[in-house]
């Protein structure tokens, strides 16, 4: 079942096309204080074919090499 919170998910995907968990949760689920909510609805749509789960590579400024 596709909610308003669900819909405002694929719509960051949509603006931004590539977001972590912590950046929807920022977005769209700002009180999920731990991210559980976040990831119930983000593994939604991702079982429903909504958005898909990708693998990038992140570069975390001051960790070393690149």
């Amino acid at each position: 079942m596709i909610d308003d919170r669900h819909i405002a998910v694929v719509r960051a995907v949509a603006r931004y096309f590539v977001l972590n968990r912590a950046q929807v949760q920022r977005l769209c689920f700002p009180t999920d204080g731990g991210g559980r909510v976040t990831r119930r609805h983000l593994a939604g749509l991702v079982n429903g074919g909504f958005i898909a789960r990708m693998q990038v590579e992140v570069v975390v400024p001051g960790s070393g090499s690149t």
